[in-house]
């Protein structure tokens, strides 16, 4: 798969994201798994932006009420880790009940379009807007 075809893929994603079925998700992730340049090792996490990778829960943390003056929040922090590295990734709110099933320790995952953040906690990923998680298709 070269730059270009990489490229519209991730266009049809961007562009798709929310109305792909899981099962979509998973076709279109499975196409491009795999090809060299689509995923980003957690190692090369060097300055914020959008990026797909995979990894393997290697632990989650707690689900945290952050109280607001009009609600409260919910984050669950996990630790995803592949050959290079390892990154926090923060799941809130509706995140956290819809990917339930799949955040468990040792579950190997795709993470698609998330956002970097770098602060003061260190790097860290979310799902932003478009970004979603899934498991690959087992053989």
């Amino acid at each position: 798969m070269n730059a270009d075809s990489i490229k519209r893929l991730e266009e049809l994603i961007e562009k798709n994201s929310n109305l792909l079925s899981m099962e979509g998700s998973k076709k279109i992730i499975e196409y491009a798994k795999g090809q060299e340049n689509f995923y980003t090792p957690i190692s090369s996490f060097d300055k914020e932006g959008v990026f797909s990778f995979r990894g393997t829960v290697s632990s989650t943390g707690k689900i945290r009420e952050i109280p607001r003056e009009d609600k409260n929040l919910r984050l669950l922090k996990i630790e995803v880790s592949d050959d290079s590295g390892t990154i926090t990734v923060n799941l809130w709110n509706r995140e956290i009940d819809y990917y339930s099933d799949i955040i468990i320790k040792d579950n190997k995952l795709i993470f698609i379009d998330c956002r970097l953040t770098i602060n003061n906690y260190g790097s860290q990923i979310s799902l932003g807007d478009k970004g979603f998680i899934v498991e690959p298709q087992k053989s």
